[in-house]
């Protein structure tokens, strides 16, 4: 029925499919010393640093700290390491099909306890794939040294296709907003800086804001995007949580040897797919995301133009 739910249940009876689709590729780009010490390592995932999201009362790098802590044991206590999150908005490290047996695996090797545990043991399970990507490749890496390269960098600032919201969504948006405000009173004298009270005033902002949008449309959103090649290889960042298909439609069309696709360099919204608006689960309404799909493909498009241009002396 075109109807996605996030974190929906696979056992429902109406299951058809999960939306989008998984990268697991691991991008990797090293540094080395003059004597050919490994100093330093970027390491690109398509999956957002969430494995600990649920509960969590503390600030925290998430699967990062585990990764980081990892590589150094391996490679030693000085090596500096630089995540990034490529494409990756309609992603989670969190499994819905077979979570109950990678549950039991994460017991078996880690121990049983309680969930937070359990998100801890994902976080270093996910820190030994890494890991072990990194000790697959580098050995080769080293092989293909570079000492000088071509560095070009382009900034653009794009004015994207604006998300509309609908006479039908400010509606509900509204009922929304006054349902909130209704559990908000409700509250009462507790704790105006409490969990409960934070949690229902984020929620009315987030709405507050579409309902903006939708009696002051703004004409388009202005972005900035970053495309950068450095030898052969390239870079295309974006402000938003931009959801795979998007990374994947740069990949494939870049002329570069490899691209690395990175989300959330800035402070966007979700950017979802044509396909996810049709859903029209969390991260594809109007409340969260501020550009629709076509502008989405607007910098698509705009990314792989200024890649052309760059590579286009080869």
């Amino acid at each position: 029925d075109d109807r996605a739910q996030m974190y929906g249940s696979t056992a429902a009876a109406d299951f058809s499919h999960i939306e989008g689709h998984v990268d697991h590729s691991v991008n990797l780009l090293f540094t080395y010393s003059t004597d050919k010490a490994l100093t330093g390592m970027l390491v690109n995932v398509a999956c957002p640093s969430q494995a600990s999201e649920s509960g969590q009362d503390f600030v925290s790098a998430d699967y990062w700290h585990d990764v980081r802590g990892e590589l150094r044991s391996r490679y030693g206590d000085r090596l500096f390491v630089l995540p990034q999150c490529s494409a990756a908005g309609d992603q989670s490290p969190h499994r819905l099909i077979a979570k109950r047996a990678e549950t039991r695996m994460l017991e078996l090797k880690y121990g049983g306890g309680t969930e937070r545990p359990l998100n801890a043991a994902l976080r270093a399970d996910i820190a030994r794939r890494i890991a072990g990507a990194v000790d697959d490749a580098e050995p080769a890496a080293r092989t293909d040294l570079h000492d000088t390269v071509v560095i070009k960098n382009e900034r653009r600032t794009l004015g994207l296709d604006h998300w509309n919201v609908t006479e039908t969504e400010y509606a509900s948006l509204k009922e929304q907003i006054a349902q909130l405000q209704g559990q908000l009173a409700d509250l009462d004298d507790k704790d105006p800086l409490g969990a409960q009270h934070t949690a229902l005033n984020s929620r009315i902002a987030w709405c507050t804001r579409a309902l903006n949008r939708y009696e002051n449309p703004p004409e388009s959103i202005p972005s900035d995007v970053n495309i950068m090649r450095l030898g052969e290889i390239a870079f295309v960042t974006v402000p938003f949580e931009y959801y795979l298909d998007y990374g994947d439609r740069i990949k494939g069309g870049s002329p570069a040897l490899q691209t690395f696709v990175v989300q959330l360099a800035g402070g966007g919204s979700y950017l979802a797919t044509e396909r996810a608006a049709q859903g029209l689960s969390y991260g594809a309404v109007p409340a969260s995301c501020r550009v629709s799909p076509t502008g989405g493909q607007q910098i698509v498009d705009e990314s792989l133009r200024l890649l052309m241009e760059m590579f286009g002396d080869e």
